[in-house]
């Protein structure tokens, strides 16, 4: 009789689970250039607010990089801790709040509720389409 241990388990149990996984890929959206109707409508807001779990200072930096490139558009910085970042965006969806634009979290996981919740916009800018093969 073959006697079942921890690793046994866990061995089979992912072999199970590959078994019976399909892999699904999306493609990616087409690539968007930064037109004038886009830069117009940002003016427009006059705003963008950034919830990020990145250093202040470097967070600061890269936002005055940004209102250095588009004039009219300020950038507002909400700095914490991802978990809080994570907390906070869903009291505020919930609450029918929408006022995170610009999400940057350390923690991968979060994005996976955001995702199925349907709170993220699929957006890839040329400049990065064009450094990064479409696959």
């Amino acid at each position: 009789m073959t006697r079942l241990n921890r690793r046994k388990v866990i061995a089979g149990a992912g072999a199970l689970l590959s078994a019976g996984a399909t892999r699904v890929l999306s493609a990616a959206p087409p690539a968007v250039g930064i037109s004038t109707a886009l830069t117009e409508a940002a003016r427009k807001e006059g705003k963008v607010n950034w919830y990020t779990a990145m250093d202040l200072v470097v967070a600061e930096k890269w936002a005055k990089v940004f209102e250095a490139k588009f004039p009219g558009v300020a950038v507002r910085v909400e700095r914490s801790g991802s978990e809080r970042l994570f907390q906070r965006i869903g009291q505020e969806m919930a609450s029918g709040i929408r006022n995170v634009d610009i999400v940057n979290t350390a923690d991968a996981a979060h994005v996976l509720p955001w995702k199925r919740n349907g709170w993220l916009s699929a957006f890839v800018p040329e400049e990065v389409a064009s450094h990064y093969a479409p696959s």
